[in-house]
């Protein structure tokens, strides 16, 4: 457990800060507009977009020498798409050959000018380069002064101040557009994104903290909106010891024991009125740990931001402390690192002690616990001394879920507190209900009873009529077994106050929820409940109730909803954004090239997928945009090549012809494949799996029609040995010719996969060897053996066994080397013999659902990522029955679930069932079929029966 120890807040404060109610001057202007390109930096945007050029550059692109610290860089560009390699240019009139040279001092001038810094120490180091006018650095090349010449002279006087204050010559300071930090820190050990810890200097710290703050301050402007007071910079005072933390609070802030003056003055105390507000909190207060003195500082901007947003007033009535400590809490704790610290507060009350760790849980034992205390007492306790640890958890998650799930409304409650407003009239104006019935909102959402802080149906008021017993049963449902039994007795659905009901419930964190919802509402035919569920659900705060309205609108056809779909190509979650384009596809959108062009080069992998399926279903429509396409064949996925592949062969154009060509040249295994089919689909023709052939064929092609497009290749020559050379080795595996790299065999071991089996004479064929007085384990477990060891060197495998739950060989996809085929055959031989065995007698039952997660590697109730784990390209799922437990038993739902995440994830499905008694063979077929695979089925020989032999496979 890591606790920051309590400060203190002077009680003199809210009197000394009594004239300050009234609104000041909007949001801080930069102070020194940079010399660069690209505009002014955005402080609010939250795209893809790289605007570094612009200022607030994150490291990589400045070129930095060391590893960054530990924090997502500002860079948009950076983080959600791809890191910068330090090879884009630097803004105007800088000098690229300093900013190469790799001196530690030259990167924090650049860094300073990019962030529209001015620092104390920058200016000492000027023969950081070798260049004419080092002093202007990194506009060293020309002979101009400093574009921040002028606020570097007016930070002299400062230095001499701090300097004296400090009693310390190692001071560095640094301003920047919204703060003053000054440190005596003399060097810090700092954990950075490669993982690893080094130390940095003061003057480096200096500019990381200025940095971390104008950040912060980011992320609160995202959230609150831009409309915070700070005329000046805000004072950020870091001592190392808490002994020169005393004098700088005795001297800044009134009191030694007081660090912290929120509001603001133009004419106040802090750094002699050349900051508007501020604090000071020691390196030693957070136990000499950079990420605990991180934490107190966000913590602190928080109170410093909250109490000049909408107004500067740091008064109780105009800013209630649960919301002054919410909003702290809610900022510190949002860095993924930080996330499990804590600051306490207090000022004339006792001290409270206790964890920061696990917040969420704590949560939900506030939330269920009855004795909870009343919204109402929360909201008048007015000093932060009255707020006990369940106070601080409650608001810090009103403001981690609100913020999240329903920001508008709930801002407009803060807006309404803070020109102070009574609480009821606040929550009443900002979202039409009562403290209390928000409270309550919140404890369902805590506890999982609702999706979301946003107001639903049932909160308006307006259930009412045929049916309202049941949706009110459906929204309180809290067994989800029992939630999932309830929707589907609903079978179709046609009340458009039910389809509202339903669609919220996609919120619920349950695939089993969200496939019944499926199933369901996609079968949905009636107009109203159709507009019902498209208002309810396509623009809904909550992300996966958006994509998944999106998904069943389009699996109901519901051309109503086009316009609605198009616009949320744009949305910001990926998996709205897909689903958006296979809606449009399923509705036939007649100009779906255009509509979700622009996903088709979009940061998630897994989208592009989605647009390049959405594409290739127009068929020659696709053709203005099959050039993007076709770029996706170089993607690092092999999914999004594979699926850019059918696409092309989906478009069928012969302009398409050479890149496939050229794509197949280098792949090997199932893309090799997907180009060879897709060339066979666009050409009526074929020439085997090697590429020689085809780019052969394209060249006499090409010169025989005078060097343009020609319209149909020649009749292809055998390529039957050519295609043993790649993926699985002749013999097939029962009877499957399969071309692949990525082998992933998963294996039933059910009890019923323990009895005895031969085989008719058909089944016989498609095996290796004659099994009698074998079961379906055995032979499954041999054929295996077999086939990984007939695997081409270069592929790579994995085996998964499964019963109630699953369990592999190994974590990842291994090479198929001798040792990895013993490695199979050895845990293979591990599996239990018969159904009892290492199982203490009990009943092993049938999970599809869990061996189908464990295949597509996802984590237990988390939300789908963008990109890709590694998966095998090609599964062969051997069973002889049908799902008998897991979270999805009912094979329609779990067709649905397993078949619209693999579109995703691009695995080719073939299934091998044994015998026709006690399995579901409609699902199996489906599952091969809708997935890209073969059913197979092995039929069990007639007593009596005399099939036909093959060469027996010595074990």
């Amino acid at each position: 457990m890591h606790r920051v120890p309590v400060r203190a807040l002077g009680g003199l404060l809210l009197s000394a800060l009594a004239a300050l109610a009234g609104p000041l001057p909007g949001p801080l202007p930069a102070l020194a507009a940079p010399a660069q390109e690209g505009g002014s930096v955005d402080w609010v945007a939250d795209d893809g977009e790289c605007r570094c050029k612009a200022g607030n550059a994150c490291w990589h692109y400045l070129r930095a020498p060391v590893d960054p610290p530990a924090d997502a860089c500002w860079c948009n560009f950076c983080v959600k798409v791809s890191r910068h390699d330090g090879t884009r240019a630097m803004p105007e009139g800088w000098n690229e050959i300093c900013a190469s040279n790799g001196k530690m001092d030259c990167f924090l001038k650049r860094h300073a000018l990019s962030w529209d810094m001015v620092c104390s120490e920058c200016p000492t180091n000027a023969k950081c380069c070798n260049t004419a006018n080092p002093d202007a650095c990194p506009r060293c090349a020309d002979l101009g002064p400093h574009p921040l010449a002028e606020r570097q002279k007016e930070l002299v006087h400062r230095l001499k101040r701090e300097t004296a204050l400090f009693a310390s010559a190692g001071i560095v300071i640094v301003w920047s557009p919204h703060f003053y930090v000054v440190t005596d820190i003399p060097s810090l050990k700092i954990r950075t994104q490669g993982g690893s810890y080094r130390v940095a200097s003061t003057h480096e710290l200096a500019h990381v903290y200025a940095e971390r703050a104008e950040k912060a301050y980011r992320e609160f402007v995202q959230n609150f909106g831009a409309d915070v007071s700070l005329p000046k910079p805000a004072g950020i005072f870091l001592p190392k010891r808490e002994s020169t933390a005393g004098k700088i609070q005795a001297q800044y802030f009134s009191s030694a024991r007081t660090n912290l003056l929120y509001g603001g003055s133009n004419d106040g105390r802090v750094a002699d009125g050349f900051c508007f507000n501020g604090f000071c909190t020691s390196l030693s207060k957070h136990g000499s740990d950079d990420e605990g003195l991180h934490h107190g500082v966000r913590h602190m901007i928080g109170h410093l931001l909250v109490s000049c947003w909408t107004r500067v007033n740091g008064q109780d009535r105009a800013l209630p402390r649960w919301v002054f400590e919410g909003a702290a809490h809610w900022l510190a704790k949002r860095h993924p690192l930080l996330r499990d610290k804590v600051v306490w507060c207090a000022d004339e009350g006792t001290p409270i002690s206790g964890s920061g760790k696990d917040w969420e849980n704590d949560a939900r034992k506030i939330a269920g616990d009855p004795k909870t205390v009343p919204v109402e007492r929360l909201l008048e306790k007015s000093t932060i001394g009255l707020m006990d640890f369940d106070d601080h958890v409650r608001s810090w998650s009103y403001f981690e879920l609100s913020l999240a799930e329903d920001r508008e409304a709930f801002t407009a409650v803060l807006r309404g507190l803070r020109a102070e407003l009574p609480a009821r009239q606040a929550w009443m104006e900002g979202m039409k209900c009562t403290p209390a019935e928000w409270d309550q909102r919140w404890k369902d959402r805590v506890l999982g009873k609702r999706p979301s802080m946003g107001a639903t149906l049932a909160d308006r008021g307006d259930d009412d009529g045929p049916g309202a017993a049941e949706r009110r049963s459906i929204r309180m449902e809290t067994d989800l077994q029992n939630l999932v039994a309830k929707i589907r007795s609903i079978g179709v659905c046609a009340d458009p106050r039910t389809a509202k009901v339903l669609v919220e419930q996609f919120g619920r964190d349950s695939d089993a929820v969200r496939e019944v919802l499926t199933v369901i509402l996609s079968k949905t035919t009636e107009p109203k409940a159709l507009e019902a569920m498209r208002e309810t659900g396509l623009a809904h705060a909550h992300p996966m109730i958006r994509a998944y309205t999106a998904r069943v609108l389009g699996l109901a056809g519901d051309g109503g909803s086009l316009e609605a779909l198009r616009a949320m190509v744009g949305d910001d979650f990926w998996l709205a954004r897909g689903e958006a384009a296979l809606a449009l596809m399923r509705i036939k959108d007649p100009r779906i090239a255009d509509s979700v062009k622009p996903l088709l080069s979009d940061q998630a992998a897994k989208v592009r997928i989605a647009a390049m399926d959405a594409v290739a279903s127009a068929g020659s429509g696709g053709e203005k945009v099959q050039s993007l396409v076709a770029q996706n064949l170089a993607h690092q996925a092999w999914q999004v090549r594979s699926a850019a592949a059918e696409g092309l062969g989906g478009i069928g154009s012969m302009y398409s012809v050479e890149p496939l060509i050229d794509r197949m040249t280098t792949e090997a295994g199932r893309v090799r494949r997907d180009c060879y089919d897709a060339l066979k689909k666009i050409t009526s023709d074929d020439l085997g799996l090697n590429p020689e052939n085809w780019a052969k064929w394209w060249k006499r092609e090409r010169e025989r029609v005078g060097g343009g497009v020609p319209s149909k290749g020649e009749p292809a020559p055998d390529t039957s040995i050519d295609e043993q050379r790649y993926g699985l080795r002749k013999p097939p595996v029962y009877g499957l010719q399969v071309f692949s790299d990525r082998v992933g065999y998963v294996l039933d071991m059910s009890n019923s996969m323990f009895n005895l089996f031969e085989p008719d004479p058909e089944a016989v064929k498609k095996l290796r060897r004659v099994y009698r007085g074998a079961t379906k384990f055995d032979i499954s477990r041999e054929e295996i053996v077999q086939s990984v060891k007939g695997l081409d060197p270069r592929a790579r495998f994995n085996v998964t066994v499964f019963s109630n739950k699953p369990r592999t060989m190994s974590n990842t996809l291994v090479p198929a080397t001798p040792d990895n085929h013993g490695k199979a055959e050895g845990f293979l031989k591990s599996c239990r013999s018969s159904p009892d065995a290492g199982n203490g007698g009990q009943v092993q039952l049938t999970s599809f659902y869990d061996a189908f997660r464990q295949v597509l590697d996802l984590p237990q109730g988390a939300t789908p990522t963008p990109n890709f784990t590694e998966t095998p390209d090609t599964m062969f799922f051997l069973t002889d029955g049908e799902p008998t437990i897991g979270e999805i038993i009912d094979a329609d739902e779990l067709l649905a679930w397993f078949t619209g995440l693999n579109r995703y994830a691009r695995i080719r499905v073939h299934v091998i069932a044994y015998g026709n008694l006690g399995i579901d063979i409609p699902f199996l077929t489906g599952l091969a079929e809708k997935n890209g695979g073969v059913y197979v089925n092995i039929g069990e020989a007639k007593p009596g029966g005399s099939p036909a032999l093959p060469p027996t496979t010595p074990k």
